[in-house]
């Protein structure tokens, strides 16, 4: 989003979220395999591992693949408008409540299915073990009603997307 945006979103978070951790998940790719150098110092690789669920099995991928699969399916995507529309609440169990804005960006689901099948066609696993609700998160992992009762408003174009590696993050625009 927008830092406008970002900045309301993580208003509300109670100190949980920077502006710059305010984002829309279109697909988790895994986590970023740590390396470590001669001196045994750590360092954030360029393969990133998912797990696929209970067998045990993970999948790898390179970043290199995955900036080629997102540089791609952007070339052929148009920019979509997309607006705040509310306050919702995934209830985590044991682990307590995410509270979130609901995202209303009509063409967001198409959009982000032709992602997920540039990814694919590129060999990049792509996790599959949630649906897809368009969000930005509040707050996580809070008791019950403990989150925010209030959502912020805005709306603006979606224009591109990022790949965030570390704390890196790769922008790739849709034109």
């Amino acid at each position: 989003p927008p830092p406008a945006i970002a900045q309301a979103v993580a208003a509300l978070s109670q100190g949980q979220f920077d502006a710059d951790d305010v984002h829309v998940t279109l697909a988790f790719l895994g986590k970023v395999l740590p390396e470590f150098g001669p001196g045994g110092d750590e360092y954030i690789s360029d393969l990133v591992m998912l797990d696929e669920g209970t067998a045990g099995l993970s999948t790898v991928s390179s970043r290199s693949y995955i900036t080629g699969a997102l540089a791609a399916w952007a070339s052929g995507e148009t920019r979509i408008e997309a607006k705040l529309s509310g306050r919702g609440v995934f209830n985590q169990g044991p682990a307590g409540e995410t509270t979130y804005v609901s995202i209303d960006a009509p063409g967001l689901e198409d959009l982000r299915g032709r992602l997920i099948a540039a990814l694919t066609h590129g060999n990049v696993a792509v996790a599959r073990n949630h649906g897809f609700t368009p969000h930005m998160t509040l707050t996580d992992g809070l008791p019950p009603g403990m989150g925010p009762t209030e959502a912020p408003t805005g709306q603006w174009m979606v224009d591109g997307v990022e790949l965030w590696w570390g704390g890196d993050h790769h922008r790739v625009e849709i034109r």
